[in-house]
């Protein structure tokens, strides 16, 4: 949201040719920037939200040094602290944010905070903000508006913000992504304290799902006892029982998917699939029906091949062999395509959510699971840093030629997996006959690639030879994204027994 914006007047039109330099200037005088950026201690921002159906009340506060926090209800939250962007789920739990996310949320900042306007900003501050890159785009330019384009390095996070060349406004921000394209109006701009803002923004992302922002109040911010920039201290929402085992009732599906049986509100209502890819738990909506289990919001759901719209549901309590969590946020949907893949019915996907409350430890050639609870667990053994890519772990790779960050996925079958713009970045495919093509049929939809091994790839300091692999080349969604590089599935998790430690943001790589 651009929170930066001022009146503007006599500032003359700019010619067509005009430079990404040039339109600055032009715009850091339109924001009324010396207004905005005169007060230290900075500005808060209150009003109404609406996001998926739900409604709430908003607060964003904000600093010249670039700190940014916005709280909603009824929908997440995010800071940054000046080094590191926290997203707090609804239930309050905060995670680091990495890779791509971390690029997409702070380029919002950037412009939420006016800090694409920073004198120089193209070339990156000597801060922990990523270096934004800033050109004119005379593709989408008119006689009336001018297109800039944006993007973070290795175009993680790329958008476009059209100019009216009148007023030297910004009026939209159009962000691409491999799913399509979220589209941000701003309008009904109002001076406040020398400085315009806009007062209405509304955002239609991914499978049409509407966010829009109404301010209602600008003032100074005032002063807090705790630091509102900093993330929140983990909720105490989940319990550890030290009488009951940490081994878990597993079974193996006849795609080699590992399944477990939680108590939802006390009840046994099936199995559900073990999956670190998934960003959120989900739930057959009939049993969700039977639990009583209330509709939120809408919410766009990407996955392998595509983006489809899902429904938020309200759930009761979990309980899943010593661990019990109340309150959880769940995703309706039909298990019927998930359990037509596995070989065997479902009554839903343990994702994110359970991983990033428990130490998760997962041993393929034994079929088990333990969950451990993260603050009295300890174990030998070499840990690699997790970064999360939204609500995907992911751990650095090397293969020949390069090295990256690939997403965690226990939910796929698949061995190594490349997504198209790392395929394309490092040359991949070139002449290999040997490959063969092959569509790849996901949840989301169909993946074109090619189907082929690696030499090696190296993870968790281990390396292994002559690797399986596919090639993505077109695919509209998660595998057609720049950010993580790829997936590692379960042929090649199950040649670890794995310690998913996302509280301490970290995994480890074992012998079985």
């Amino acid at each position: 949201m651009l929170l930066a914006l001022g009146a503007c007047l006599g500032v003359p039109a700019a010619p067509a040719e005009v430079t990404a330099a040039q339109a600055l200037d032009h715009i850091r005088e339109a924001v009324g920037w010396s207004a905005l950026t005169g007060r230290s201690g900075g500005w808060r921002v209150t009003g109404r939200h609406r996001s998926g159906g739900s409604e709430g009340r908003f607060e964003r506060l904000f600093t010249p040094t670039g700190r940014v926090a916005t709280t909603a209800q009824s929908s997440s939250s995010v800071r940054f602290d000046g080094r590191d962007v926290w997203a707090i789920d609804d239930a309050g739990v905060p995670r680091r944010l990495g890779l791509g996310s971390r690029d997409r949320v702070l380029g919002r900042m950037w412009l939420a905070t006016g800090l694409w306007l920073l004198p120089g900003a193209s070339a990156g501050p000597a801060s922990s903000f990523p270096s934004l890159s800033i050109a004119t785009d005379l593709r989408r330019s008119t006689a009336q508006r001018l297109a800039l384009a944006l993007w973070t390095p290795g175009e993680r996070w790329r958008a476009t913000v059209l100019v009216d060349r009148e007023r030297w406004l910004p009026t939209t921000l159009l962000e691409e992504r491999p799913s399509g394209v979220v589209v941000t109006e701003l309008a009904d701009w109002r001076s406040n304290a020398g400085f315009l803002l806009p007062h209405r923004v509304d955002t239609v992302g991914l499978a049409g799902v509407r966010t829009t922002f109404l301010v209602e109040s600008v003032e100074p911010m005032p002063r807090y006892a705790v630091d509102p920039f900093a993330p929140p201290p983990r909720p105490a929402d989940t319990a550890f029982a030290s009488d009951v085992p940490a081994a878990l009732e597993v079974r193996l599906s006849p795609s080699r998917h590992l399944l477990v049986r939680p108590r939802l509100d006390g009840r046994e209502v099936g199995w559900f699939l073990l999956d670190s890819g998934a960003g959120a738990n989900a739930v057959d909506p009939q049993v969700a029906d039977a639990l009583g289990w209330k509709r939120m919001s809408s919410v766009a759901v990407v996955a392998g091949g595509g983006v489809r719209r899902g429904t938020y549901r309200r759930g009761g309590s979990l309980e899943l062999g010593p661990m019990s969590v109340a309150g959880l946020t769940w995703i309706e949907q039909d298990p019927a395509p998930l359990s037509e893949t596995l070989g065997e019915q479902v009554a839903g996907v343990l994702g994110y959510d359970l991983f990033a409350r428990a130490v998760v430890v997962v041993d393929w050639a034994k079929r088990s699971v333990e969950l451990h609870d993260p603050d009295r667990w300890s174990s030998p053994g070499a840990y690699v840093p997790v970064v999360l890519d939204g609500r995907i772990p992911c751990v650095l790779g090397r293969f020949p030629r390069a090295s990256g960050w690939f997403g965690l996925d226990t939910g796929s079958n698949d061995t190594l997996a490349f997504n198209a713009p790392t395929v394309a970045r490092h040359g991949l495919v070139g002449d290999r006959e040997e490959l063969e093509p092959i569509t790849a049929q996901t949840l989301g939809g169909p993946v074109q690639g090619l189907r082929g091994s690696i030499r090696w790839f190296e993870v968790g300091g281990s390396r292994l030879r002559d690797v399986p692999v596919t090639l993505v080349e077109a695919a509209p969604a998660a595998y057609g994204a720049a950010s993580p590089d790829g997936y590692l599935g379960l042929g090649l998790l199950g040649s670890f027994r794995v310690v998913f430690d996302l509280p301490h943001e970290r995994v480890a790589f074992l012998e079985p």
